[in-house]
């Protein structure tokens, strides 16, 4: 498979709290079977009970896209807390992120021929 990437696409770092804007709104975020369970039943009480709220599972769930977090009354993930930055992150790492979440704004786009494309989502400055 050939690669195609811009060169600024390795360089990428997210701004987190100093960005201008944020990801982290007017989107469905999906969600597969694992991360699911994992938010559900989280013995953290803050993503237990905010999961309980907001997650809500397709009428057809399938392993890869099981459920996917609504957005609160501003439009925002319920979880972004007052820095602009995910909570579940900030408590506990990069790991427990959804595969949404843990790829954006990476996009990778796969064509005929074997030629895949590896490029960054216009929304970060």
């Amino acid at each position: 498979m050939s690669n195609l990437t811009p060169a600024y696409y390795e360089k990428f770092t997210c701004l987190g709290s100093e960005c201008p804007d944020t990801c982290c709104q007017g989107w469905r975020i999906t969600l597969d079977k694992k991360t699911h369970n994992k938010y559900i039943s989280s013995e953290d009480k803050y993503i237990s009970e905010t999961s309980s709220k907001y997650i809500t599972k397709f009428k057809n769930p399938k392993k890869d896209l099981f459920s996917y977090i609504s957005m609160n009354n501003k439009g925002h993930c319920p979880f972004l807390n007052k820095n602009k930055l995910c909570s579940i992150q900030v408590k506990h790492g990069e790991n427990i992120l959804s595969g949404t979440c843990d790829t954006f704004p990476k996009i990778h786009i796969e064509y005929p021929d074997h030629i895949k494309l590896c490029t960054l989502d216009i929304s970060c400055p």
